[in-house]
């Protein structure tokens, strides 16, 4: 059987019919995954060794994960699934305005700055080394000024990246920069506005419970 784990902490959670589908990494789950530990909702956590999804692949609709089954209706697409989970659970601004904003914001994170990312990432090993020199030295600093202005552009920077409540923007920036840049570069320094703001998600209580105890994976 696949290795399911039910979601819990010491803090009483909101029951719920969700259970997330993936493999033994963070990778494109962890959003949801932290959306759903921001909201305090037990889910069940199921990690596919690569056998069980080469036989559960055949079966879903479009042959990838991550996928959440709410029920009996499966969900899939990395974004579509946080927004589901964002609109669900209040994670996604306080207008229609806002939801656009966070749109907006989430969506360069995850095309413009992650696409970047995966081109070195993805890349033939004797191509890595001068592809990740670049997106280090030229792609990300370049990246991070158009991310600070964003930032600054709501209360100074000194809150959350869109409207005056965390967001499912914050939990994709927070999966971006600490989860796929970070392990693939932890000597990075950050400037000071986004570090800041970094270390202002992961220390939101219930994040910060998560992060204590979900599994070490290799990626």
């Amino acid at each position: 059987c696949s290795n399911s784990f039910l979601i819990m902490s010491e803090e009483s959670k909101t029951a719920s019919d969700i259970e997330v589908v993936y493999f033994n990494g963070r990778g494109r789950a962890e959003i949801a995954r932290i959306i759903l530990a921001i909201a305090n909702v037990e889910y069940k956590d199921t990690r596919l060794t690569k056998e069980q999804w080469a036989e559960l692949k055949p079966k879903t609709k479009f042959g990838f994960l991550p996928m959440i089954r709410v029920g009996d209706v499966e969900v899939h697409q990395t974004f579509s699934i946080a927004r589901y989970l964002a609109r669900r659970f209040n994670l996604f601004g306080s207008s229609d305005l806002e939801g656009a904003l966070i749109d907006e914001a989430s969506e360069y994170l995850i095309s413009d700055i992650v696409g970047d990312f995966r081109k070195a990432a993805y890349a033939p090993d004797d191509k890595k080394p001068e592809l990740f020199k670049e997106f280090f030295g030229e792609k990300l600093p370049a990246h991070l000024v158009k991310f600070e202005k964003l930032l600054a552009s709501n209360g100074d920077g000194k809150g959350w990246l869109v409207g005056d409540k965390l967001s499912v923007a914050d939990a994709t920036a927070f999966v971006v920069f600490r989860d796929y840049i970070g392990r693939a570069n932890a000597d990075f320094k950050y400037p000071e506005l986004t570090e800041a703001y970094l270390q202002r998600v992961e220390s939101t209580p219930r994040l910060a419970a998560w992060l204590k105890v979900r599994p070490e994976t290799e990626w």
